[in-house]
């Protein structure tokens, strides 16, 4: 099961594989009686079932790119979407504030939970200039692909779907969905811009590189795991 999926939504757990096993002078010893812990590198993707490894490991941490952890145990790699394995950072980053046109974006198809169909039935295609709100976006050549309308947008919207490893800034609940607009529309210049670089300050934490840098992800989900330890030791 050990696998390096480099690529996708969940390539973090491949590239947690491929940086631990690449920094070997820092992390790893050859010398059993020195190791703090043993790594064993399953990959919860290739098994398809993470709840497999809670069954047979329940004294291990798991480090997972799921949600299903349990907490002050586990370790999770938070999802981050790796286009190019060869170029891990392109396609980072998107518009300053004042050059995104769109209020807010959505596309997904509308199987993934009972909410996408609510949302899409309050908003058509091109119904409203300010509200880009689509089904499952075509890959016909020369229209805006998914990433670029991400750039281009002040809120992309994240509608609750069957899993929870989704975070988010800004709530809204669902009998406000009807009153979407109203509510973006009035969070203000100022608090917008607040909450643009507070996202802009942690990212740094959430970037895979090809040779891990300080207070990257790599030595983030280490620390983690580090916590996770000294913490059953003193429990």
């Amino acid at each position: 099961m050990h696998s390096r999926i480099l690529r996708g939504i969940y390539a973090s757990e491949g590239w947690f594989m491929k940086l631990i096993e690449s920094n070997n002078n820092n992390f790893v010893t050859k010398d059993a009686s020195k190791a703090h812990l043993f790594y064993l590198p399953f990959s919860s993707r290739v098994l398809q079932a993470p709840s497999e490894t809670r069954k047979h490991f329940t004294k291990s941490i798991r480090a997972l790119c799921n949600s299903d952890v349990v907490f002050g145990k586990d370790t999770s790699l938070p999802e981050t979407f790796v286009r190019d394995p060869k170029k891990p950072l392109s396609n980072i980053g998107g518009k300053s504030a004042t050059q995104r046109p769109t209020l807010a974006f959505f596309a997904g198809k509308p199987v993934h939970g009972y909410l996408r169909p609510i949302l899409l039935s309050y908003r058509g295609n091109d119904k409203d200039p300010d509200l880009k709100i689509f089904g499952k976006l075509s890959r016909t050549k020369g229209k805006k692909n998914y990433l670029q309308f991400m750039k281009t947008s002040k809120h992309c919207i994240c509608a609750k779907g069957v899993e929870l490893g989704v975070v988010r800034a800004l709530f809204v609940a669902e009998k406000d969905i009807p009153n979407l607009k109203k509510i973006l529309m009035s969070v203000s210049e100022r608090r917008y811009r607040q909450m643009q670089m507070r996202v802009k300050r942690v990212q740094k934490h959430f970037l895979w590189h090809a040779k891990a840098e300080k207070y990257d992800m790599f030595h983030m989900i280490l620390h983690s795991v580090w916590f996770n330890r000294v913490f059953q030791i003193y429990v």
